[in-house]
C-alpha cells in the first residue's frame, strides 16, 4: 500500500492550521472471509455424481446470508473498494514543533466508492439476498467514504 499526502499551512508558517490532500493505492480487498468444511469436502469426493446437488443444496449461514461452498468445501468472501481512494483533511499542529515535544491532529476523510461484495471472485447482489432490510446491506450501500482521526506525536533532535 502506498499513501501519498501534502499538508499545507494557508495562514503562513507561524500559523498551526493546516489542510491536507493526497491519496492512497493499495489492495482493492478490504475484508476477507475464508472457510473450510471437511464434511463437504467428504461427502464432494464420496458422491462426485451429486457434486452439484450438494453444493447447490448446502451452505454457510453468516448472520441472515447463505455463502455457498465450492468443490473443494471451502467458503471465500471478500468486501472490495477502488484501488485508488483520495484523501482530504483540516488539522492542527505542526510537522516539526517548536520545543522539543509537539502534536499533531487531524480529521479527514477518504472517498472510497462503492462497496462491493464478492463470492469465489464473482460479485454478488446484496440486496437481493436479503431484501435490503439488515444492517450489512445498509452499510455497504451508504459507506463510501472512510473517515480519519490521526493523532500524531512529533519531535525535534536539535
Amino acid at each position: 500500500m502506498m499513501d501519498v499526502k501534502l499538508s499545507v499551512y494557508p495562514f503562513g508558517g507561524n500559523s498551526t492550521f493546516f489542510v491536507a490532500g493526497g491519496f492512497s493505492f493499495g489492495s482493492e480487498k478490504l475484508a476477507t472471509l475464508t472457510g473450510h468444511s471437511d464434511a463437504v469436502q467428504e461427502a464432494i469426493s464420496t458422491y462426485p455424481q451429486y457434486k452439484d446437488l450438494i453444493l447447490n443444496s448446502i451452505s454457510a449461514e453468516l448472520d441472515k446470508y447463505n455463502v455457498k461452498f465450492d468443490e473443494s468445501g471451502d467458503v471465500n468472501g471478500d468486501v472490495r473498494v477502488k484501488k485508488f481512494r483520495p484523501y482530504a483533511g483540516l488539522g492542527f499542529g505542526r510537522l516539526i514543533p517548536k520545543k522539543r515535544v509537539g502534536f499533531r491532529f487531524e480529521l479527514g476523510c477518504q472517498f472510497m466508492g462503492k462497496m462491493k461484495v464478492y463470492q469465489n471472485d464473482t460479485e454478488v447482489n446484496i440486496n437481493e439476498m436479503s431484501k435490503g432490510k439488515d444492517d450489512l446491506s445498509k452499510i455497504i450501500d451508504k459507506l463510501t467514504v472512510y473517515p480519519v482521526l490521526k493523532f500524531t506525536l512529533t519531535g525535534r533532535i536539535l
